[in-house]
């Protein structure tokens, strides 16, 4: 989520993302699941909810992706050549 925030992913697509992802972890995740059987059954879902609540935390704490970054320690140029990294 972070990385594509940096990249200015829309927050829809992260939504997508995050739901497409079960579709192919789905498998692995039902064999955690029999290695595991104390395991509780909600992890490994990705219920969009559990995202949108995610990205209302995030801006309500942080704002922004580049204020969290610079709370981390990273200055604006650290901040665009990571992005320009990522996205080459």
């Amino acid at each position: 989520m972070l990385i594509l925030l940096l990249c200015n992913v829309l927050e829809e697509e992260i939504l997508v993302d995050y739901q497409v992802s079960y579709t192919y972890l789905k498998e692995t995740i039902r064999k955690m699941h029999l290695d595991n059987p104390k395991m509780p059954k909600y992890l490994g879902n990705s219920k969009m909810e559990y995202m949108e609540d995610t990205l209302k935390l995030f801006k309500s704490k942080y704002e922004s992706i580049d204020k969290y970054m610079m709370l981390l320690g990273f200055n604006r140029e650290d901040i665009i050549k990571i992005v320009n990294k990522l996205v080459d």
